[in-house]
Formats: C-alpha cells, structure tokens, sequence
C-alpha cells in the first residue's frame, strides 16, 4: 500500500511538471505564433490592396501601411518568439520561415516598386 501511494505521489508530481510546462513554455509561444501569422497575412492583405488600388493618394497610404508592417511589427513578433525557442527542431523551423519572410518581403519590395 506504501509503495502504491509513493508511485501515485511521483505521478502526480510529474503530471504537474507537464502541466507548468504547457502554462509556461507552450501556450505563450503558441499565441506569439498566432500573432505572427495575423501579420502575415495582414501584410498579404495590404500587398493585395497596394496592387489594386488606383489613386496615388490610397498606393502612398498602404505603402506606409506594408513598410510598418514589414519593418516594425512583423519583427518585433519573430523577435518576441525566437526567446522562446526551446529545441533545435523548433530552431531549425523558425530558421527556415524566417528567410521565406525575408524572400517574401524582397518580392513585395519589388512587387510594389
């Protein structure tokens, strides 16, 4: 019976390690990353719009529009996330996405020129 309730005690512990684990590491990185897709795809958006639009006025608004996108909030999001980079997986993903966003937004500056 001892040795039942000491096991049970070791479980327990380790079900509350996994729980911290989630609340600390994972889910606040899981939310950065949905922040970060939200600005991709706003910056898509406004790439969209920058091409369609017909008065200089409106092409001079979304291109402010992109350069702070492109140049302020999509990197600060990337910059929040990498600290909380926990595996060489992780690393090796975030590397990769990191240059198609950096091609992206060299096709967008061409795209828009």
């Amino acid at each position: 019976m001892g040795v039942m309730l000491v096991a049970s005690l070791l479980q327990m512990n380790r079900l509350n390690a996994n729980a911290v684990d989630l609340g600390t590491n994972w889910l606040p990185s899981i939310e950065v990353l949905g922040e970060i897709k939200s600005a991709a795809n706003d910056l898509r958006r406004i790439s969209m719009r920058s091409v369609i639009e017909v008065s200089p006025e409106a092409k001079a608004e979304q291109a402010k529009r992109h350069d702070k996108a492109t140049n302020e909030q999509l990197p600060a999001l990337l910059a929040r996330y990498e600290t909380m980079i926990a595996s060489p997986e992780e690393r090796a993903l975030y590397d990769s996405t990191r240059q198609k966003l950096n091609q992206l937004a060299a096709l967008d500056r061409e795209l828009l020129a």
